[in-house]
């Protein structure tokens, strides 16, 4: 396991979407965060997506963060420069890249100067 937890924030990198999602999904059922089962599903879903296009469309992630504030859920991911290809926001995106703007409240794709992509969620937990 590449993740670790710490008071109420995720940080590494996950070693696929199954460790990644059981990360979120300890880190959403600590005491006063009680989500539920609908909006998990969703949580858990656009969590596997993100760290799935690192694995297919990316060298892979650099870092995977996740945390709770104020009945939100804010993950970033950090993904390598290279691979296939760059995905958007846009109507050309894939269709997991869909399901992630469909259920995330925020998302935002940015391009550090070190390349690669970050995109960061932001998932209500109520």
């Amino acid at each position: 396991m590449t993740l670790w937890h710490s008071g109420g924030t995720l940080s590494g990198v996950p070693d696929n979407p199954a460790e990644a999602r059981e990360a979120v999904d300890l880190l959403i059922e600590e005491p006063g965060e009680a989500c539920p089962v609908a909006l998990r599903g969703d949580i858990m879903l656009a969590v596997s997506e993100l760290v799935s296009n690192a694995e297919q469309h990316t060298p892979g992630i650099l870092c995977f963060t996740a945390a709770v504030h104020g009945g939100t859920l804010g993950v970033t991911v950090d993904y390598a420069p290279g691979g296939r290809g760059d995905f958007h926001m846009s109507s050309r995106a894939g269709y997991g890249w869909s399901i992630v703007t469909a259920v995330a409240a925020s998302v935002t794709a940015t391009q550090p100067l070190t390349g690669g992509k970050r995109v960061r969620v932001l998932l209500r937990l109520h």
